[in-house]
């Protein structure tokens, strides 16, 4: 294991030396989390829709509910943990045995309070096994604590193909616990299977992708520090779900367990969508703009290029499946989930904004604006709470569609903030992003073109079509009228000095 560098070289003040790095760093991210979330949805997709023909929409709605609160410790913990550690450069053998001891302690505390939750959520929802459900998938949060430490240290040294060695194997042993379990005679059980299996592996390969195992050594000053700035940071990220979560009752009290799972199945696409192309470049955020590591003279560029990555990909991602929501829907999943396509539709929509609003919660823990994102993310979630529950006298789609308006909202509230802590003119984030913009809209005006040629078509080949006559309007548009724009964007996604890039970039965030 590799003790932390004890020189720290300045930033790099050069804006070519720091476009360069910066291209290099995101392609070796995208090359490799890309290639992993292809390979990790791709087995984690192909066992959730064969799970669609053997399970009923109402074991799908129990799952989420029974995953409310453990998804916060899951995903919002562990992301606020290994964040603290970045941040705090603990990577001595002292300090990552003090941090797994620490989250240990606060693991066992969340077991026992999702036990208690288990029995509420089961009386109020009227689903006894909940009861049951909770507290084993609160178990699943045992490995937790072991990923954190080798985790941070990898994503310092940038080694992205140690996070998709992890993912990949993970999701192919917890695929394997899944359909092992559906056929045994608790079929229930599948999807708690693999979420247990998937997790334990992939914790044991971070451990030994780094030669890390927890010792019994144990500073309490260093874990103090630790969980101080892991609560505040997962603070502002559990707030900031807080809506998504409220989204799961409120559909859950109006319009039943089996319309959670619905809403559940559509969101999935769309989580695999982010996790493949929308993560990757949320992952280099805190390390590329930390004040610590990170000169305020290139926030602007990295804020630019990033914004400019994620309109690329998000744009014709989330506005093409919004264009063939139903016919997706139709030809991947049987009859009983059709509903799921106009919740798809209305979740993309909500999409087409992450470009400018998906990375601010990242973007302000690594500029240490903490109280500011607790209060837009309250604000969110009381602003949802109120537009949910209006709505849900109209449908479940209404209800839906109330992400878009909050979307909405908080690009208004949050980029001018933004703009003003990367030192950015709102010119030059619009120049980054409004290219992809237009070629989405050129994308919708061709593919509707043709979908009014074809009703009444078999859905597949409705589909097929809609994404190639998609995909060519979105490409030739950008490469004809935005070329040097275009250009750009290959130019950061080329392999080529990966390797050298990387290093280059973790020695200047070291």
């Amino acid at each position: 294991m590799t003790e932390p560098r004890s020189d720290t070289p300045a930033p790099d003040q050069n804006p070519e030396g720091s476009e360069k790095r910066l291209a290099r760093a995101f392609g070796s991210a995208m090359i490799w989390n890309v290639a992993n979330n292809i390979a990790t949805n791709g087995i984690t997709l192909a066992v959730f829709i064969f799970l669609t023909y053997k399970l009923n929409a109402t074991v799908f709605g129990i799952f989420a509910l029974g995953v409310i609160i453990v998804d916060f410790f899951n995903l919002q913990a562990r992301s606020a943990c290994i964040d603290a550690t970045v941040q705090r450069r603990l990577y001595s053998r002292l300090e990552m045995d003090s941090i797994f001891w620490a989250m240990m302690a606060v693991t066992l505390v969340v077991i026992v309070i999702c036990a208690f939750f288990g029995s509420w959520l089961a009386s109020a929802n009227n689903e006894p096994s909940l009861s049951l459900i909770m507290p084993v998938l609160a178990l699943t949060l045992l490995p937790i604590p072991l990923s954190v430490p080798p985790n941070a240290m990898m994503l310092r040294d940038f080694d992205f193909r140690g996070g998709a060695i992890r993912g990949i194997v993970g999701a192919l042993a917890g695929g394997a616990a899944a359909l092992i379990t559906v056929f045994s005679p608790f079929p229930e059980w599948a999807l708690v299977a693999q979420r247990g299996t998937q997790v334990t592996v992939q914790s044991l390969i971070l451990a030994l992708r780094v030669r890390w195992w927890p010792g019994l050594q144990f500073s309490l000053p260093i874990a103090a520090g630790f969980l101080k700035d892991a609560g505040r940071i997962f603070a502002a990220q559990s707030i900031s779900s807080f809506h998504l979560r409220s989204i799961d009752l409120i559909v859950a009290f109006s319009f039943g367990a089996a319309a959670v799972g619905l809403m559940r199945i559509a969101s999935r696409f769309v989580d695999i969508l982010n996790g493949t192309f929308i993560a990757p470049i949320s992952s280099l955020w805190v390390v590329l703009l930390s004040e610590k590591n990170q000169a305020a003279g290139n926030r602007d560029l990295i804020y630019r290029r990033l914004s400019q990555m994620s309109a690329l990909f998000a744009m014709p991602i989330f506005g093409g499946l919004a264009l063939v929501a139903h016919d997706l829907i139709a030809v991947a999943l049987s009859d009983e989930y059709a509903q799921s396509g106009g919740i798809l539709a209305i979740l993309c929509l909500a999409g087409l904004f992450s470009p400018l609003t998906y990375f601010r919660n990242a973007a302000m823990i690594a500029v240490k604006r903490f109280n500011l994102l607790i209060a837009y993310c309250l604000f969110d979630f009381v602003l949802i709470s109120v537009l949910a529950n209006l709505l849900a006298k109209y449908s479940l789609e209404a209800v839906i569609f109330s992400l878009v308006l909050l979307e909405a909202i908080r690009m208004l509230l949050t980029v001018p903030v933004l703009l003003r802590d990367m030192g950015t003119k709102l010119s030059g984030l619009i120049l980054a992003v409004l290219p992809a913009y237009i070629a989405t809209a050129v994308m919708g005006g061709a593919v509707w073109l043709v979908d009014i040629q074809m009703a009444g078509w078999e859905p597949l080949m409705r589909l097929l079509i809609k994404i190639a006559v998609g995909g060519f309007a979105y490409a030739g548009y950008l490469l004809i009228f935005h070329r040097d724009w275009s250009m750009t964007a290959i130019a950061m996604l080329k392999p080529s000095g990966q390797k050298a890039g990387a290093a280059e970039t973790a020695e200047a965030v070291a």
